[in-house]
């Protein structure tokens, strides 16, 4: 069960940054060029945000059941004092769950603005600092917490 968690986890990663960078484009365009948002660039936005949550929810789930299989003789000391251990139970989650929550206010706070090329541009700001900080969190093969960038290939 746990792997499937972690598999629809790591599939998912691709469709939310996709979705981020697909919104991060539109917004950038319609800065730049000062145009009205479209109903269906406000959908975008919409879609990139909600597939964002669902990760989150899918990430907490697999948080829930890792914490609930993990027994730490230590406590959470032993939890702090590996980087591993740290990065997957504490860093990350945090780390995501701050990136989602900004992107979030970036969403509330240019829908009241809509229909207007400022939207774009609020929206844009709030994308980029939101996906720095996911992008920061993310276990990149090159990263110093290492995870595979294929999905189907679980450590």
């Amino acid at each position: 069960m746990n792997e499937i968690i972690l598999y629809i986890h790591s599939l998912l990663r691709w469709l939310v940054l996709g979705f981020l960078i697909w919104s991060l484009i539109i917004s950038y365009n319609g800065w730049t060029f000062k145009r009205h948002v479209t109903g269906k660039e406000n959908r975008i936005y919409l879609l990139a945000l909600i597939i964002a949550h669902i990760q989150l929810l899918v990430g907490i789930t697999n948080l829930i059941l890792n914490l609930t299989i993990a027994e730490f003789p230590g406590g959470f000391g032993t939890v702090m004092k590996d980087a591993h251990l740290r990065f997957f139970f504490v860093e990350h989650p945090l780390l995501m769950l701050i990136g989602v929550a900004i992107l979030t206010i970036g969403r509330i706070y240019s829908k009241k603005i809509f229909n207007s090329y400022r939207m774009h541009k609020r929206y844009f700001i709030f994308l980029v600092i939101s996906l720095i900080v996911i992008f920061y969190s993310i276990p990149w093969p090159f990263s110093a917490i290492p995870r595979p960038l294929i999905p189907w290939i679980i450590p």
